[in-house]
């Protein structure tokens, strides 16, 4: 009994492997059926077919370069130098009263023996005198003097410049796809049915 149950587990495998189906029944208490198809299956690979599809794309933006003829102003700096002013005055006449006086003045004499110099003491009456004298208005000093030195002169230039012709942008194309196929064929090649008997 235990050689017949491991024989037919053989053929079932044995079967199952080469492509069969089995199917096994009780019939009652005195025997199993066993019904086994087999089958021949083959994948087959067909032509493939192309497709049309739409796919998003980046184009990146388009840029030209452009050419530009630009005055450039001139360069000045801003220089300072440390200068001495001298002092400001200004000159003022006064009317003055001035009393009378006394004093020595020398006197000439001219005779027979040429000059002769002498000193007399005469009055001097008192009397209006205009005097002037200077009077300060900013006494000297140090300035700071601030000058423009040119550093370049003014002078055309000729330049380059990006400018943008097309912004950057998703477009829809169409691409070809190729697709595979493939499909199975599958053959009958008969059942067998078997009755095993128990004791």
């Amino acid at each position: 009994m235990k050689s017949l149950m491991t024989h037919v587990l053989g053929t079932v495998l044995a079967s199952a492997t080469a492509g069969a189906i089995p199917t096994a029944t009780y019939a009652g208490h005195r025997g199993m059926d066993i019904d086994i198809d087999i089958a021949s299956r083959h994948r087959h690979v067909d032509p493939p077919i192309c497709e049309d599809r739409p796919v998003q794309v980046w184009v990146e933006p388009v840029y030209r370069t452009m050419t530009d003829r630009h005055w450039c102003e001139p360069v000045y700096r801003t220089m300072t130098e440390r200068v001495w002013c001298p002092p400001v005055t200004r000159t003022v006449t006064e009317r003055i009263w001035v009393p009378e006086r006394h004093e020595d003045r020398r006197v000439t004499h001219y005779g027979a023996y040429g000059p002769r110099v002498t000193y007399e003491r005469v009055c001097v009456p008192a009397h209006y005198e205009d005097r002037t004298h200077d009077v300060v208005i900013a006494p000297g000093h140090y300035d700071d003097v601030q000058h423009r030195e040119l550093v370049s002169e003014g002078r055309w230039e000729i330049g380059e410049r990006q400018e943008l012709v097309c912004a950057g942008h998703y477009e829809t194309r169409i691409e070809r796809v190729e697709i595979e196929r493939s499909h199975v064929d599958e053959h009958s090649l008969g059942r067998i049915a078997l009755r095993l008997p128990f004791p």
